[in-house]
């Protein structure tokens, strides 16, 4: 029996024995059967077709059913199309890493190692600032730093280490860091910064500021300050930033951006000889010939409009701060040059920006509101040997002082030669001594940096320890004798120095002398008395008025050169040629304010 026919005999409802189990109805042959089955299917099946057009008209956005073979080509493009998304997702996920690691790349974190000594003394000068006289600290520091490394040789590039050690020094000690948005009010006299503040700032755009920089400044809660030079953003890689790192770094909240210029960040040949400048404030040689005035103009000013909207193009707020490459910017011209160019420069920046910088390793001043108006800031340069008691020693000593009458070394204990180094001398209460067994001259200014702006001030002491001569001196003086006195207006054009003998008494104003007389009765010690104020400097001794020395015309004029200052005072000693003979002190030196 065919497999058809067993299947048919055992739906039959028959046996094997035999026997019907049907009933009454009667027997329907197998091909009669199955061809009833067949229709019986064909009508269900026609059925359910029309049961689901029925349905679908009721749901129209329902797609009719493809035929069986369409939906098995529909199945196959599905499932490429599938395969086709995970590989663009796999190799596009992989260019995208490439990219952020290439535009964005890792912060690394650095953590701070200052002892707990170093600790205790910046808690403590945080502290003492919270007491200290109104007007202290008045006036922002400003830190210039270039790049963050681990590994380089350059003196311009700090450790990780370091700025993580510096960054929390400023922390403890109780700074806040401005803004750009806050130092420009500032400047223009629409913001008071808090007692002790700080600008960080950072010259040229490296990557090394969001690699270590950032993470650091995220630690301490401090903001910083990159002048970027725009046109190399994102090249040399990985050395300058990229413009997605400096957008995230702005968005962040910590940093601040500003103009180093747009290319014009070099030194080339500027003279005939060969001599190299800064092609920013001279005119550049071209094929041996030195380049127009007119196109000197057309340069600059191109490429600092530029610098401007390459800011603005990245969705960056527009720059309002300005540091001079190299810190090249003179205010006085060789003899035969062009005067032309840096004035130009000069008078453009200020046009465009608030304020500009220039770096000075060498004790500058705080911000003060002479050299805001004057438009020209100096910063404090750090560099690699520089740790941070160092840093926190150079902020301490730019803390504004503000006029009062106290005895000095209970102000400041900062004593400095001109050449800004650490001058010689023991303190002692009020006195001042020279100590520099191998010297015969000296000089030492008092709190030069924190001081430089005063205008009225009285400061005395008492010369003690002069030696007796036989006849009037300093023009004639013995090889044994010795002088000391004050000196005002330190630094300036017009300083103001008095020296006395045990017989005479010298007055000079810079290399001038305008008074040179006798002291009555010779003795081994005077009183003197400078009082200092923007007309003129008063010279008394023993109680007596010796001179008014008035203020040329010129010595208050603001000048680019930070080593000028325009207030403060210092000391002057002088001994004989013999090594055993001794310095004159200064006791007493006390200072006062001046209606």
């Amino acid at each position: 029996m065919s497999l058809i026919d067993h299947d048919d005999h055992a739906r039959s409802g028959h046996d094997d024995s035999g026997h019907d189990d049907s009933g009454d109805q009667p027997a329907v042959p197998a091909q009669g059967r199955v061809a009833t089955a067949r229709t019986e299917a064909k009508v269900r099946r026609s059925e359910a077709e029309k049961a689901r057009e029925n349905a679908m008209g009721l749901l129209p956005e329902v797609p009719a059913p493809l035929p069986r073979k369409r939906r098995h080509r529909l199945v196959a493009l599905i499932s490429a199309l599938a395969a086709l998304a995970l590989l663009v997702t796999i190799f596009g996920g992989a260019w995208e890493l490439a990219r952020f690691r290439d535009q964005v790349g890792s912060r690394e974190s650095t953590s701070a190692s200052l002892t707990t000594e170093q600790e205790d003394t910046y808690a403590e000068a945080a502290a003492a600032a919270e007491n200290a006289p109104a007007g202290t600290g008045a006036a922002p520091v400003v830190l210039a730093y270039h790049d963050i490394s681990p590994e380089s040789e350059s003196q311009y590039v700090i450790t990780p280490q370091a700025f993580a050690n510096q960054m929390a020094m400023l922390r403890e000690a109780g700074y806040t860091t401005l803004t750009q948005e806050e130092f420009t009010a500032y400047a223009e006299g629409d913001f008071t910064p808090p007692p002790r503040s700080a600008v960080i700032t950072f010259d040229d755009g490296t990557a090394g500021l969001h690699t270590y920089g950032d993470k650091i400044l995220q630690d301490n809660g401090l903001h910083a300050i990159s002048f970027l030079i725009t046109g190399r953003v994102g090249t040399r890689a990985p050395y300058y930033l990229t413009w997605e790192q400096i957008q995230r770094m702005q968005k962040s909240g910590r940093w601040s951006f500003a103009s180093h210029t747009g290319v014009l960040h070099t030194r080339a040949p500027v003279g005939e000889d060969g001599e190299e400048g800064s092609v920013l404030t001279n005119r550049q040689l071209v094929d041996g010939q030195q380049e127009s005035y007119g196109s000197f103009t057309q340069r600059v000013r191109a490429d600092l409009r530029r610098s401007i909207t390459d800011f603005t193009a990245h969705d960056l707020p527009r720059p309002t701060l300005f540091a001079w490459p190299f810190s090249e910017v003179r205010t006085e011209v060789a003899a035969g040059a062009d005067p032309r160019p840096t004035a130009f420069t000069r008078s453009l920046v200020d046009d465009l920006f608030a304020v500009s910088f220039v770096n000075d390793g060498d004790a500058p001043r705080p911000a003060v509101r002479e050299d805001l108006e004057a438009g020209l800031v100096a910063r404090q340069e750090i560099f690699e040997y520089d740790d941070a008691d160092d840093v926190f020693a150079e902020m301490e000593r730019m803390q504004q002082i503000p006029v009062g009458s106290y005895p000095a070394n209970e102000a400041s204990r900062t004593w400095l030669q001109p050449t800004t180094r650490p001058a010689p001398v023991d303190l002692d209460g009020a006195a001042v001594r020279f100590d520099a067994p191998a010297e015969t001259y000296l000089r030492a200014n008092w709190a030069p940096q924190a001081t430089s702006t005063w205008s009225r001030y009285a400061v005395e002491a008492g010369v003690t320890g002069l030696t007796p001569e036989p006849a009037p001196a300093l023009g004639g003086s013995t090889p044994d004798a010795n002088s000391g006195g004050l000196r005002a207006r330190v630094g300036q054009v017009g300083e103001v120095t008095a020296r006395t003998s045990s017989t005479w008494v010298n007055v000079t104003r810079g290399d001038e002398r305008v008074y040179s007389g006798p002291l009555p009765g010779g003795r081994s010690a005077a009183a003197m008395r400078l009082e200092v104020t923007p007309e003129d400097v008063t010279v008394i001794v023993d109680g007596r008025t010796l001179v008014r020395v008035p203020a040329q015309p010129g010595d208050a004029d603001p000048v680019a050169s930070r080593s000028v200052m325009l207030g403060s005072f210092g000391i002057v000693g002088q001994r004989g040629d013999d090594p055993e003979a001794p310095f004159p002190s200064l006791e007493d030196v006390t200072v006062t304010a001046l209606p």
